[in-house]
């Protein structure tokens, strides 16, 4: 059965709506959506369903159960023919269906001109008294669907109901999410999707006048295997078979051969093609591209999609789609999917932990023109890779735009495709190396994807997505801050409440560990051109600062300037210390170190005289006490050679040491490492401080 069931929605129009105008073309339409309907059965007798009573006789005309699911009969639909549907018969009828074991899904219609969809929803509660035991109750979700104006969400809700998954309960998952939708929608605004279905109804290309993908790429189904009906044929012995893959070997751009979590267990092979048969077996020895089916709401990534190998066998904790005959097509795809504002736009809408094909064929992909010549497409393309290989991401990201402004998307599409393989060459290569020298390759190569599963080939992607879809500035830094406002709130709530650092300086050491790569993620986004033009007219050279402390520079401004008046303001005030810190690192201590020819022997302060043999680190607090010790004569020395006019500009009465000592300064850098909520005159406060410091040097 499962072979011969669609994996993909029915496509519905408002003529499929149009045509239900009796409990016959009420079966027909449920048979489209492949449930059974050769059981249709009239229930003369109410009383089965608990309904006999004379008040329920006088409301109900007729009742029909009109079919069911395809595989265990878990999911019933029936048709109430009604005087009048009302909330008050519509809650009645549902009450008695509390203790029947089925998913009941109703249709309610008193003359088909309008009809009502009603899931009833099982909720378990529990009374205030602890003593009574839970009890099961009926939440009836009613969907209204006028017949002859069908509006959108009604076409966008009843094609989900088209049976897709292997077993009832999965598919009720899947009507639950469908309702959930249908709660939150109007006919072209979800709500909580903000400006999205702005740009779903009036960005994209109208598909009438351009044409999609020549090729289908859209998820075909889940995995073929299902541990528990298969479990005769499985083993955990390798020798007895092919292993079966789980959302586990998936990960974003790249296919892991040992799963992070599951048992690993193998299939045999002629024993399953003997068995099951069916067109999945055709699938397993295709190219696929698979994806995780299950994912937690609060995973930082969940759509994650990757290529697997061929052949393949797959858990049904994974689902896949097919590769193009034009393979370029599904990799620019893989790009897409794989991307920021995906990821977005699909959490907009999901409602529990699954990933379902209906969900996943939901998302909009952008129409694409394949009109460029082939010579002149192939060569559009070049330039492009070309500006990317010198890592030139203005360049590419300025011709990217000349593309689409010439209605040219087809290049695009090309430059897509290939940087999803250089994401799947790349953790290829990774996983080549790491196998050799795993500790090596991630200090010294860097071709590890950072822990969040970012590269820079990942951001670049991301731009050229957010272009393709035509966002402006202010829509990407939308969709980016929130992640990026909870990294930065998760990085000092983290250290505030581990109690094994207790020193203030290790505290904020930690936190802003946390801040620089949110920061740089998201920077690498998001283009924060007021901020930049402030840092221009005011330190002009603060681009030329060593490496971090610009980044820094702008995470403080970027917050400052964003972040409401309420907020907590320690995620400016610590990258501002951070930024000084770093500039005097890199442009006093470390050359004092490593290039005066001076050695511990010159120096008094005990921490100076580990960090010059290399022993210690030296954080901001320890370089208020070094710079301000005039027993440092040789580190003294040494930056009166460094820094012009340093007696003035350095040690002076208004130079760099004394700035360094503001009492308020250290007040403020020691509530921002504890559990203290920092306001925005104190971040002004820091950042005066930090220019004024970073002017001297």
């Amino acid at each position: 059965m499962l072979d011969e069931m669609r994996v993909n929605d029915e496509q519905l129009d408002i003529s499929d709506l149009r045509q239900l105008e009796s409990a016959d073309e009420i079966a027909h339409f449920f048979a489209k959506l492949c449930y059974d309907v050769d059981e249709r059965t009239n229930i003369p007798d109410y009383s089965v369903l608990g309904m006999g009573s004379e008040d329920m006789r006088q409301h109900i005309h007729k009742i029909e159960l009109i079919g069911k699911d395809p595989e265990d009969g878990g999911i019933i639909i029936y048709l109430f023919e009604v005087r009048s549907v009302t909330a008050k018969l519509r809650n009645d009828i549902a009450r008695r269906f509390r203790e029947r074991p089925e998913n009941a899904i109703l249709v309610l219609t008193k003359d088909y001109d309008e009809l009502e969809f009603v899931m009833l929803d099982r909720i378990v509660s529990r009374s205030q008294s602890r003593r009574t035991a839970l009890k099961q109750a009926i939440r009836p979700i009613p969907l209204t669907v006028n017949r002859l104006r069908p509006d959108a969400v009604a076409l966008r809700v009843l094609k989900r109901f088209t049976f897709t998954e292997q077993d009832a309960a999965y598919q009720w998952e899947n009507l639950r999410s469908a309702y959930m939708l249908a709660e939150w929608s109007e006919e072209y605004f979800n709500n909580r999707a903000l400006f999205s279905d702005y740009y779903l109804k009036e960005r994209l290309t109208d598909l009438k006048i351009t044409p999609q993908w020549s090729d289908d790429v859209r998820p075909v189904g889940r995995g073929e295997i299902n541990e528990t009906t298969m479990a005769e044929i499985l083993s955990l012995e390798p020798s007895n078979g092919s292993l079966v893959l789980r959302g586990g070997n998936i990960q974003r751009s790249e296919f892991i051969s040992i799963p992070r979590q599951g048992t690993l267990k193998y299939i045999d092979v002629k024993q399953y093609e003997e068995k099951y048969g069916g067109e999945r077996i055709v699938h397993t020895r295709k190219r696929r591209i698979g994806y995780q089916r299950n994912a937690a709401l609060d995973n930082w990534k969940r759509l994650i999609f990757a290529p697997l190998p061929c052949p393949s066998y797959c858990f049904d904790s994974v689902s896949y789609y097919l590769v193009a005959e034009n393979e370029s097509q599904s990799f620019a795809q893989l790009a897409l999917l794989n991307s920021k504002l995906l990821e977005w736009r699909f959490g907009l809408s999901s409602s529990n932990n699954h990933v379902s094909t209906a969900e996943i064929a939901e998302l909009p992909i952008p129409a694409i023109n394949f009109i460029t010549p082939t010579n002149e497409r192939q060569r559009l393309t070049q330039q492009v890779i070309g500006a990317d290989d010198i890592d030139d991401n203005l360049g590419v990201l300025q011709r990217v735009q000349s593309h689409i402004d010439a209605d040219k998307t087809d290049v695009v599409h090309d430059l897509l495709a290939h940087l999803a393989q250089c994401m799947i060459d790349l953790n290829k290569q990774k996983q080549a190396e790491v196998k050799r020298f795993s500790s090596w390759i991630e200090k010294r190569l860097n071709i590890r994807p950072k822990d969040n599963g970012s590269t820079g080939i990942d951001a670049l992607i991301d731009k050229i997505v957010y272009r393709l879809y035509g966002l402006t500035d202010e829509e990407i830094e939308l969709i980016e801050r929130p992640q990026y406002e909870q990294a930065l709130a998760d990085a000092k709530s983290q250290v505030v409440a581990d109690e094994k650092i207790k020193d203030g300086e290790d505290k904020i050491e930690k936190i802003a560990e946390g801040i620089l790569p949110a920061a740089k993620r998201f920077f690498e986004r998001v283009e924060p051109a007021s901020v930049e033009a402030l840092l221009d007219r005011e330190l002009p050279a603060w681009r030329m600062l060593p490496p971090d402390a610009p980044i820094f520079l702008i995470t403080g401004d970027y917050n400052l300037q964003a972040l409401p008046d309420h907020m907590d303001f320690s995620s400016s005030i610590i990258p501002y210390t951070k930024a000084v810190e770093t500039v005097l690192y890199e442009r006093l201590f470390a050359p004092f170190r490593d290039g005066s020819g001076y050695t511990d022997a010159d120096c008094s302060n005990r921490f100076l005289k580990d960090f010059m043999r290399g022993d210690k680190k030296l954080t901001l607090g320890s370089f208020m006490i070094i710079l301000s010790s005039s027993r440092e004569t040789a580190l003294r020395t040494f930056i009166s050679h460094t820094i012009p006019d340093a007696a003035n500009r350095v040690f002076g009465t208004n130079g760099l040491v004394t700035i360094l000592q503001d009492e308020t300064m250290r007040n403020i850098r020691n509530k921002a490492a504890h559990d203290e909520v920092l306001s925005c005159d104190e971040a002004q406060e820091a950042r005066s401080w930090a220019m004024q410091i970073l002017r001297q040097v």
